[in-house]
């Protein structure tokens, strides 16, 4: 057998201690912040169910798998089993996570728990297991090296070929690794693109369901508070919220809104709604209470002199809205959609989705819609200086 050098040593060791480390890192990240690795386990296999003893299964199956592949690693990495079981499981993942990357409604898929915050943990995922089926290699080039009989028995020819080995090895992993850096944006952004489009398919949605709720109902806008009681909170099943009037009316109008004119679950207009139902038990409220990133516009709550001149507390003016006091219905916003700015960030493609009166849409960047302009207006009772939100001239002003 061939001796092994202090460069094989030191190739084997890093290849084995990289792979260790990055097992490690995904199964201590999925035992923190388990809820993640739960959730896109649930998509993968029993999505139509909230939840199912499999699926919790499955999910700790999972991470005591990666453990165990990580310990093999530590102890023996140069038995083929425990190589073959690596790439077969990252394989396996791989798969998995582009499923996840490639369907836009997917959560996000727990590869790391909560160290990171956003749905970008699937690309990260696709590259840990890149960068790991690389390194895999490596041991298995090493063992092959010095497991082969003395090259002094064979032709200088064949030596040097098989010294060639751990060469080859590192070129594999350079190509991967340029493979895996060009195809991640491409992921991202097509991902990201097939968000934005569903996303503007859904306010189309909202926003014709609300004009067609106007023109069943004397051509009045949907409207759920006390006229001119701006104090007063909205009730929703028997309880007194205590948001303020306008944040009350940009994101509980879902909850006053017919299932006849939109019926789409809450999970589409929530960003999490395990987390507003933990939210609004804390606070007393029903736990059916939606909270959507759909914003409706201010101006839809209010008489259009108030959003005109100086900021006053006129509460008379906090009432139902009319179609005919929209000036321009393809230049008035009566929502807004905020779910993608986050969502986009990691590839500088944020963006605002807008509905229009007109049941028109359009779509802004992050920045463009934090634009404070003249036309933008901060009133009373919560009305917020925002694109859409508070403008000047309410239903009388335009949005773009």
């Amino acid at each position: 057998m061939a001796p092994r050098t202090r460069w094989h040593h030191l190739a084997f060791w890093v290849a084995t201690g990289s792979l260790v480390l990055l097992f490690g890192w995904g199964v201590i990240g999925k035992i923190n912040a388990p809820a993640g690795i739960e959730g896109a386990v649930r998509f993968l296999l029993d999505r139509d169910r909230d939840s199912g003893w499999h699926s919790r299964t499955v999910a700790a199956g999972l991470v005591f798998w990666e453990a165990f592949l990580a310990l093999m690693l530590l102890f023996d990495a140069s038995r083929a089993w425990v190589l073959w079981a690596v790439r077969v499981t990252l394989v396996g993942l791989t798969v998995a996570l582009i499923v996840l990357v490639s369907d836009p409604d997917a959560p996000a898929c727990g590869c790391f728990g909560a160290v990171r915050d956003a749905k970008d943990n699937a690309p990260l995922g696709l590259a840990r297991n890149g960068v790991a089926m690389a390194l895999t290699l490596v041991p298995w080039a090493v063992h092959r090296r010095t497991s082969a009989p003395d090259p002094a028995q064979h032709s200088r020819a064949d030596g040097a070929k098989r010294a060639f080995t751990l060469i080859e090895t590192l070129v594999v992993i350079a190509i991967v690794a340029i493979l895996t850096a060009i195809a991640l944006p491409l992921l991202v952004s097509s991902r990201f693109q097939a968000r934005v489009t569903k996303r503007i398919a859904l306010s189309q949605q909202v926003v014709t369901a609300m004009l067609q709720y106007a023109h069943e109902h004397r051509d009045g806008h949907l409207y759920f508070m006390t006229a001119g009681e701006p104090t007063r909170g909205a009730v929703f099943m028997e309880t007194e919220l205590t948001n303020s009037y306008f944040a009350s009316c940009r994101n509980f109008w879902p909850n006053f809104l017919d299932r006849s004119y939109l019926d789409v679950p809450r999970q589409i207009l929530e960003a999490d709604t395990e987390g507003v139902i933990r939210n609004n038990l804390s606070e007393g409220v029903p736990a059916d209470l939606v909270r959507s990133e759909i914003s409706a516009s201010d101006t839809l709550f209010a008489h259009p002199k108030f959003f005109e001149g100086p900021p006053v507390s006129d509460a008379g003016s906090c009432v139902g809205t009319r179609l005919d006091e929209v000036r321009f219905p393809s230049l008035k916003a009566y929502i807004v959609d905020r779910s993608l700015r986050r969502a986009g960030q990691s590839s500088g493609q944020s963006v605002v989705v807008r509905g229009f009166g007109d049941s028109s849409v359009d779509t802004v960047s992050q920045s463009e819609y934090l634009e404070l302009g003249d036309t933008l207006v901060q009133r009373p009772f919560g009305s917020a200086p925002f694109n859409v939100l508070g403008t000047d001239g309410g239903l009388r002003g335009r949005d773009r």
